[in-house]
């Protein structure tokens, strides 16, 4: 299947989208805290962040002022999918979703530093396959 860069603008672009109603939805529910608790963005929400800086800037900007080829953008595309994947499953963990229990409100509970830790690894290897054997590839 051939991927060209209009496919690769429409995703980022769903995804983006997504991404920012997440955030403004994370922003708006720490707004909204009575003024004795504290509100804070959680590692997740930084790596959602960054999610969307790949695709921002490695997706959308790099390739159009040239400053990347568009096997690189694609590259960068997935790791933003990665991420965003990654975001997701974290706020799961941060809000100690994935078992019955009370919530501790902490910070960083266990449950979504076990999750961005396996999802830190899971970037590493991917980051590892994609610009190693990618490397001399052409573009689809």
């Amino acid at each position: 299947m051939q991927i060209d860069f209009h496919d690769l603008l429409v995703a980022t672009s769903v995804l983006v989208g997504f991404q920012v109603t997440l955030f403004i939805w994370r922003i708006d529910r720490e707004v909204e805290k009575k003024p004795e608790q504290h509100s804070w963005l959680p590692p997740s929400d930084w790596l959602g962040g960054l999610s969307m800086l790949c695709f921002v800037v490695g997706g959308l900007l790099l390739p159009i002022v040239g400053a990347v080829d568009f096997q690189t953008a694609k590259n960068l595309f997935g790791l933003g999918a990665l991420l965003t994947i990654g975001h997701l499953f974290g706020l799961v963990g941060h809000y100690e979703l994935f078992t019955i229990k009370a919530r501790s409100h902490a910070w960083f509970p266990r449950q979504e530093r076990v999750v961005l830790s396996l999802f830190a690894i899971l970037t590493i290897l991917y980051c590892w396959r994609a610009w190693k054997f990618n490397a001399g590839s052409p573009g689809m």
